[in-house]
């Protein structure tokens, strides 16, 4: 396995490369389906619409984002924010895969956006990246890589004050 980032132009590139090791057993990937979003209630729920079935509730997996207003409680500051910013895939034709399911039964999933041929963005990394959620998973077990890179993107986003560590008046 290889993970590589790059910047550019305050664009980080993010590239993982998995291959089974010597004598390892890869797990299985869940399918990938492709999808439209067509309504998004928070800064992680989104209604999937895949075609041929019934839209789909899911929740972006691995990540934290405050509850927008009109939900239950009444909202968490930066909760709107959150939702517009996942809103600008609404529409969007994309790719999904899901990885659980929380106590709900609601899907957790990876959701993937290809703005090219050649470039892939899952907007769970997009939700933290941006400051607009928190990594909200385990350094350990089946998914530890995709916490490791969502959680540095958590500390970059801190550092560089985006989104919810954005200085506020």
């Amino acid at each position: 396995m290889t993970v590589g980032m790059r910047f550019s132009g305050g664009v980080v590139a993010l590239t993982l490369v998995l291959a089974a090791g010597a004598g390892a057993a890869a797990a299985p990937a869940a399918a990938l389906r492709a999808a439209t979003i067509s309504r998004v209630e928070d800064g992680r729920t989104l209604w999937l619409d895949a075609r041929g079935a019934a839209p789909m509730r899911a929740r972006l997996a691995w990540i934290a984002a405050p509850a927008a207003p009109g939900g239950k409680g009444g909202g968490e500051p930066h909760g709107a924010e959150a939702r517009q910013h996942l809103e600008v895939w609404k529409g969007q034709p994309v790719e999904f895969r899901s990885v659980a399911a929380d106590r709900d039964g609601t899907a957790l999933v990876e959701v993937l956006w290809r703005p090219t041929a050649e470039s892939v963005v899952t907007l769970n990394y997009e939700m933290v990246r941006s400051g607009f959620a928190r990594a909200d998973c385990a350094l350990s077990g089946e998914f530890a890589l995709q916490c490791r890179v969502l959680r540095k993107a958590e500390e970059v986003a801190k550092a560089e004050h985006r989104g919810l560590w954005a200085a506020r008046p």
